[in-house]
Order: C-alpha cells, then sequence, then structure tokens
C-alpha cells in the first residue's frame, strides 16, 4: 500500500491530518520527477539529503588526499593510468582512472573506486572503506579510525591485505 505525496505551501508532504502530517512538514527530502511526485512505501522516512563538510575538515582532508593521488601514479604513466577524487557529503572517494581501451568505446577514461573516507561528525574521526565486487563500500576492520586521513592514506598506499590495489 502506498501513500500519494502531495505539494502544500510549496513543500511536500502527505496528506494532512494524516499520521506521518509532522514528520512530513518537518523533513520534505523527497526527490521531485518533473512537476510529479514519487509516491512513497508506508513506513518510508523522509530524511533530509546529508550536509557538506565544514571547510575547515574538508579543505585539509582534500588537500591530503589530493598529494597523496598525484604521489601515487609517477608522471611516465599518467596517460596510462591516474588517480583522482571527489568528496559527496561526509565522504571522499578515491578513484583510478584508465583510458579507453578500444576507441568504438569513445573519449572517456573509466573509473573505478578504490577506497573512500567518511568523517563521522559524532567522533570526529576519518573512517576506512573499501569496495567489495557488488559495489558496496565495507569498514575496513584491520585500521582505526583517525583524526586526521593521513594514516588511513598510509593504510591504502600499503594495502597489506590486498583490499584496494587487488
Amino acid at each position: 500500500m502506498q501513500r500519494d505525496i502531495t505539494r502544500r505551501h510549496g513543500r511536500l508532504c502527505c496528506q494532512p491530518g494524516a499520521a506521518c502530517h509532522l514528520l512530513c512538514t518537518r523533513n520534505a527530502g523527497l526527490v521531485l520527477a518533473g512537476s510529479r511526485t514519487q509516491p512513497l512505501p508506508i513506513g518510508a522516512s523522509f530524511l533530509p539529503r546529508s550536509v557538506a563538510l565544514p571547510a575547515d575538515i574538508l579543505e585539509p582532508a582534500l588537500a591530503h588526499v589530493a598529494v597523496f593521488c598525484d604521489q601515487r601514479v609517477p608522471d611516465h604513466v599518467r596517460d596510462q593510468i591516474r588517480l583522482d577524487h571527489s568528496a559527496r557529503g561526509d565522504a571522499i572517494t578515491i578513484f583510478e582512472c584508465r583510458p579507453p581501451w578500444r576507441e568504438d568505446f569513445g573519449p572517456e577514461w573509466t573509473r573505478r573506486k578504490i577506497a573512500q573516507l567518511r568523517y563521522e561528525r559524532s567522533s570526529a574521526d576519518w573512517s576506512l572503506y573499501w569496495g567489495d565486487r557488488n559495489g558496496r563500500w565495507l569498514v575496513y576492520e584491520p585500521c582505526e579510525p583517525a583524526g586526521d586521513v593521513g594514516p588511513l592514506l598510509a593504510e591504502v598506499g600499503a594495502d597489506p591485505h590486498g583490499c584496494f590495489w587487488g
């Protein structure tokens, strides 16, 4: 059974008088498809999207990751492989990028996720995650969370268990 979500006072909301009305008016975190709203299954929550990290936490971490990515690949092979990174929400993801191996596949480089660093706001620590073959991120348990990304990047570089580089 599904309930319809309607637009009310410029915000998304369930039908007035429904049990979840208070929750809906507080957290309108749905995605619109064109001008229609998507039906929401009963019991689903209206969680707002994650807010980006403050600059004083994110910028030093991104700078450290950028240095790691630049130093990891020698200059003479950068036309064959490079490391890249991106930040989204509380996470920084490191990618291995490779050029197309066939011309008919287009000029886009392929990207493979290598590692993810996630910031836990409650403990003010960074944690390291590795990607399994199904694309899910799993906590890298041999490495404890750290206040700085440096020790986590050192673990990615060393890769003693073969989780990141194979």
